[in-house]
């Protein structure tokens, strides 16, 4: 299987494996039939959604490797952010 994946699925990969453990995310797992148009932006948006992950301070999310940057300037919790909504649609 390894031999099918595209140029852009190994890349997703090894980028993924170089992140910290508690960033990493599984792999997206292809589909078994073709789909349709819409199908596959629902496919799509869904696979970009399981790969955010949430600011532990404000809540909101990010990919993996704009967290760390976003980390930088997000220090505290802000009153009234909604965090645990944004936890909780993530996991």
């Amino acid at each position: 299987m390894e031999n099918e994946k595209g140029e852009g699925e190994q890349r997703w990969q090894r980028d993924n494996e170089e992140l910290p453990v508690h960033l990493r995310r599984p792999e997206v797992v292809r589909p078994s039939r073709p789909f349709t148009v819409d199908q596959w932006n629902q496919f799509a948006w869904e696979s970009s959604q399981a790969s955010l992950v949430p600011c532990e301070n404000c809540g909101r999310t990010f990919a993996p490797d704009r967290l760390e940057v976003h980390l930088r300037s997000c220090k505290t919790p802000l009153p009234g952010a909604p965090r645990k909504l944004a936890l909780q649609q993530v996991t």
